[in-house]
């Protein structure tokens, strides 16, 4: 078993989903509470799902590798580093406030098990609650002690930490067009945030907006890249990408499309 070295650790067990993954992992990263590591277990994924992990950069991300998603899923699990332990996968959006909430609920009651509630969204743009349960299986819903006793103290929320989206496929063609559905994803999850992380959305924006230029879509590629500008005052690098940005020729010089 790994030392214990954050509270919470969230494992993201994923095969081919380069559509969602990013929004996904960003969710995790979001949170308001910070003492987490996102253990992304990939199960052999070839569409670029790997890609999309990697445009995060983040310490906090670790990635381990399996042939099949249940291998992938052990892997992260046996080497996850935190006191507690979530499962997610990539159609899975934690709100913000999902683990501070559950780690003051712990404080409160000393809970081993933890279960909370969230809501599905489905194909037709409705939604369910789910109430939380202590058999319930849904991805995130079930947070454990990595060591508990042999009869844990489980606690159960009725507050409504998740969302749950349906599985799609739509994954863009080019690479330009990919990262910047990541990107602008990525930003969107961020956004919901109460204490956004102002260093990833200087780079979810500036990916956007090199990404959008690529793509000539220099109004979309100015409005990511002022964001940058906007939040790194200091920054040379983002004044000069706003900068040749704003004259279309010389982006589409500078930044050619990548296909």
């Amino acid at each position: 078993m790994w030392p214990v070295t954050q509270r919470f650790s969230v494992v993201l067990p994923v095969r081919n989903r380069a559509d969602s993954v990013g929004r996904a992992a960003v969710s995790v990263l979001a949170q308001t509470f910070g003492d987490v590591e996102l253990v992304v277990a990939d199960a052999a994924s070839s569409d670029g799902t790997l890609e999309a992990v990697r445009t995060i950069a983040d310490d906090r991300v670790r990635v381990v590798h399996g042939s099949t998603t249940t291998t992938a899923r052990a892997a992260g699990i046996r080497t996850a580093r935190g006191e507690w332990v979530a499962v997610i996968d990539a159609d899975t959006v934690a709100r913000p406030q999902w683990l501070a909430r559950v780690g003051r609920l712990v404080d409160r009651t000393g809970a081993d098990v933890v279960c909370c509630g969230g809501v599905q969204h489905h194909w037709d743009h409705s939604t369910t609650e789910v109430l939380p349960t202590p058999e319930c299986t849904r991805p995130g819903a079930f947070l454990a002690r990595r060591v508990r006793p042999e009869d844990p103290h489980v606690v159960t929320t009725p507050e409504l930490l998740l969302d749950w989206h349906e599985a799609t496929s739509t994954v863009p063609a080019s690479d330009d067009e990919r990262r910047l559905m990541w990107a602008t994803d990525a930003i969107a999850m961020l956004g919901d945030s109460p204490l956004p992380a102002p260093d990833l959305l200087v780079r979810y924006a500036t990916l956007a907006g090199v990404s959008a230029a690529r793509l000539h879509r220099h109004r979309e590629a100015r409005h990511m890249l002022a964001m940058a500008r906007s939040i790194q005052r200091d920054e040379l690098r983002c004044w000069a990408r706003w900068a040749v940005a704003s004259v279309p020729p010389l982006a589409d010089l500078l930044w050619p499309a990548s296909g």
